[in-house]
């Protein structure tokens, strides 16, 4: 599973998921845009672009903690 924040520093999440998705060796697995962007735009241009999942990242720790809980477990990853 690969986690993307759209506002990266070297490249935009938009930019790696396209590389992502376009790159045979990685094209299969999981991307998750786990982002602090909650604009519709965001989420759709994500989708197009192939995310399996679009997140907004949730305030506090114990939320971000869970949230994290429940990915492993909806990705088989416990």
């Amino acid at each position: 599973m690969i986690l993307l924040e759209i506002n990266g520093s070297f490249k935009n999440g938009f930019e790696t998921l396209e590389d992502l998705r376009s790159n045979p060796a990685y094209a299969h697995l999981p991307v998750i845009m786990l982002t602090t962007s909650s604009a519709p735009e965001d989420r759709q241009r994500s989708i197009r672009l192939g995310v399996n999942q679009f997140l907004t990242k949730p305030l506090g720790y114990e939320s971000l903690r869970q949230m994290a809980h429940e990915l492993a477990q909806q990705w088989a990853l416990l």
